[in-house]
């Protein structure tokens, strides 16, 4: 008997940055720059906190980033049935990132989940952006969006991301019934993090503001 051979997943050296073009070929902004519209003042004092202990700032950030991009790879290949590519990976990192994604297993124990989407791109050609929905599934037969952070907790700026997501979603055809934002801790003494929404009304409307203040930016040439 012949079985067909995994998919392997390479992570890119590079960050990709997705290009979201509306139904006339107009390029338009993405959910997650929307989202970073707002000030960011806990990454402030995280950078304060750095200078004080010595440390440099953007290698931790860059190591954590890495460690969070590999996590996101193993679940995401773990959902699609593929195999991920290790060899141009930092082996250190490669571990933190497997003991993060084991808290992402057992929460996902004993649920039926039914992915519908992953990684989908999706665009809204009325208010003009677009975004990459990380999972879209059936979970025990809840239509449900599901959004993987892999910060020190789950921000304000997340929950105005996914609104702008759960629009997207709606907008498309695909309806939801819940919004999950899970946290997946990438060191000792974090928690996994579960934060469900059934309404986003109110970080919807944020989203649509920040959405107008972003456009506005842009016409003044910022």
């Amino acid at each position: 008997m012949i079985t067909a051979e995994k998919t392997v997943y390479t992570i890119p050296k590079t960050k990709q940055h997705t290009i979201y073009k509306d139904s006339s070929g107009n390029r338009v902004p993405g959910a997650s720059t929307i989202a970073k519209m707002l000030d960011k003042p806990k990454l402030y004092n995280w950078y304060y906190e750095c200078g004080v202990k010595g440390d440099d700032p953007n290698v931790k950030r860059d190591n954590a980033g890495d460690i969070g991009t590999i996590a996101h790879a193993m679940i995401m290949c773990h959902l699609k049935g593929w195999e991920l590519d290790k060899s141009n990976l930092i082996p250190a990192n490669i571990s933190t990132a497997e003991n993060c994604v084991l808290s992402y297993f057992e929460w996902e124990k004993g649920k039926v989940l039914e992915p519908l989407m992953i990684e989908g791109i999706l665009v809204e050609d009325a208010l003009k952006y677009g975004g990459t929905v990380d999972l879209y599934a059936k979970i025990d037969g809840v239509p449900t969006l599901i959004d993987f952070k892999t910060g020190k907790g789950i921000f304000d700026e997340a929950e105005y991301q996914c609104a702008g997501y759960r629009n997207l979603l709606q907008v498309n055809g695909y309806p939801v019934e819940r919004v999950l934002i899970l946290n997946i801790p990438k060191g000792e003494g974090m928690a996994f993090q579960v934060k469900p929404f059934t309404d986003m009304t109110v970080q919807f409307e944020i989203f649509k503001h920040l959405l107008a203040v972003y456009g506005l930016k842009k016409r003044m040439g910022k």
